[in-house]
């Protein structure tokens, strides 16, 4: 991780979830958690973060164009945000999309559509680059949707923090990066 020294991303994840193998790019990492039995081909609840260190990016920008391709793939979609605000002295967006009927061909290979993917997505940007925290949902009918609109406060505003040489303040948090 290129992250400035004691600079932590600090994110909320469930116990029992299992860690994917991390992927890793010219332009940063990708690590996926999920539910124990799940696969990235077959799954109800994700969460993805992405540290992009020597991206220098307007959070707020950033989540506009995730809300806008995200949406693209949908028959019927919304959204709330991006929100912009500091937060322990950084930058982060925090933005809400939900996707009804999902276009089979902007699919990624091998992923299980489900009639309704609602997302929670917050990025930060770091002194030495950009966090992005999202945490997914995935279902074929509104019943777990709904659960999902009580969860969704708590969900990334509480979730991820990016901090400087502090302990985190949520229970069960990991070290999701830093030196």
């Amino acid at each position: 991780d290129q992250a400035a020294p004691n600079e932590k991303l600090f994110v909320g994840i469930p116990p029992d979830w299992q860690e994917m193998p991390l992927q890793t790019t010219d332009s940063g990492t990708t690590q996926v958690y999920l539910p124990p039995g799940e696969t990235p081909g077959n799954w109800t609840e994700m969460i993805t973060i992405q540290n992009f260190p020597a991206a220098r990016l307007d959070p707020q920008a950033y989540l506009e164009e995730v809300v806008r391709q995200f949406e693209e793939g949908c028959k019927v979609a919304r959204h709330d945000g991006p929100r912009q605000g500091i937060e322990n002295g950084y930058r982060a967006a925090l933005a809400y999309t939900e996707c009804r009927d999902p276009d089979p061909s902007k699919a990624q290979p091998g992923v299980q559509l489900k009639a309704i993917e609602f997302m929670a997505i917050k990025a930060i940007q770091g002194r030495e680059g950009l966090r992005v925290i999202e945490r997914a949902w995935h279902a074929d009918d509104d019943a777990g949707h709904l659960r999902v609109g009580h969860e969704r406060e708590v969900l990334v505003d509480h979730v991820a923090r990016l901090d400087v040489g502090h302990q985190p303040h949520v229970g069960a948090a990991r070290d999701a990066g830093g030196s």
